[in-house]
């Protein structure tokens, strides 16, 4: 049996690094900043199994209680590598497994088939002392929270503590007010004085944090579902490429660098690998409701709490 701390140390190491590409400037008559290429994100995170309908795939409870760790108890539980390793990666950033883990608390797994018949963890529910928890991911790649919210923070948040007046708003055929020419203006731009603290929308990896003679000081942020933010124009930048960063961590101070006509913050977000209007985005990301997904994490904590309680019953088609 693997060592837990050899399990930990790969789990270290596991954590997704994109390798990101980027086009050179463009021709600065024409375009104020350079555009961006993202890739793909790459996404990696005593026993008891009850056995569920045969007839067709269909999910399986396990369920255990932590003796000497977390990670040994999913070993002896039968999970694989790449279950635990997706597991760890989904709760990480959530649930501190080294210190909120304790003897005796206990927890319950569903597994299912994708359509490519791989398993992966459907739901997940923790009961500890410290620490009570639950996820759901219907595709084995996003996961949401009993009340059907991600938590992958696609809920985002706006890069500012207060509002400020938009002194421009994006627009493909905006009159550039340097050069004089008609120029796609592909961001928001906020009147905020130069120092202010400009935070990430959400979490995510940093991809660039440099200076150029356009952008000036500027950061760009790799989040979940190919969604990118950009803040161009900053007087400081407190991050660095590489950097996980947390939705609301300060990745810089507003200015007036680059190419510009005054202070202000310019945020804009890309969605698969094209730009977006940021003020659309956000109404309406965060205006959806996922009712599914808030009527199925529901019923699945409850199947796993019974499990728990040695009440598991087969589970429906």
């Amino acid at each position: 049996m693997p060592s837990p701390n050899l399990i930990l140390c790969g789990f270290a190491g596991i954590i997704t690094l994109a390798v990101i590409s980027a086009n050179s400037i463009r021709n600065s008559e024409h375009k104020e900043i350079e555009q961006l290429l993202p890739e793909p994100n790459i996404v990696e995170a005593s026993v008891k199994i009850d056995s569920l309908n045969a007839e067709a795939p269909s999910p399986e409870i396990i369920t255990g209680k932590i003796h000497y760790s977390f990670i040994t108890t999913l070993i002896k539980a039968g999970l694989e590598q790449h279950e635990i390793t997706t597991l760890i990666s989904r709760i990480e950033n959530k649930f501190d497994i080294i210190n909120q883990a304790k003897k005796g608390d206990k927890f319950s797994i569903m597994k299912d088939i994708n359509s490519d018949n791989e398993s992966y963890i459907s739901a997940f529910y923790y009961q500890g002392r410290e620490k009570h928890f639950f996820f759901i991911s219907q595709d084995g790649d996003t996961v949401y929270d009993e009340y059907g919210d991600s938590l992958d923070n696609t809920q985002y948040k706006p890069p500012l503590t207060q509002q400020y007046r938009i002194s421009s708003g994006f627009n493909m055929e905006r009159f550039h007010p340097v050069t004089h020419r008609i120029t796609p203006h592909l961001g928001t731009d906020f009147a905020v004085p130069t120092g202010t603290k400009v935070l990430s929308i959400a979490d995510g990896i940093v991809i660039k944090s440099r200076y150029n003679r356009f952008a000036g000081h500027y950061v760009n942020v790799r989040h979940n579902n190919n969604v990118v933010s950009r803040y161009l124009h900053l007087s400081k930048r407190k991050v660095k490429v590489g950097d996980r960063i947390t939705q609301g961590q300060a990745i810089g101070l507003s200015g007036n660098s680059g190419r510009t006509t005054g202070a202000h913050l310019h945020i804009e977000v890309w969605v698969n690998d094209s730009p977006v209007d940021y003020l659309t985005f956000m109404k309406q990301q965060n205006t959806q409701i996922n009712t599914p997904i808030l009527l199925a994490a529901q019923k699945h904590k409850s199947r796993l709490i019974a499990a728990l309680e040695g009440s598991a019953q087969r589970l429906e088609q």
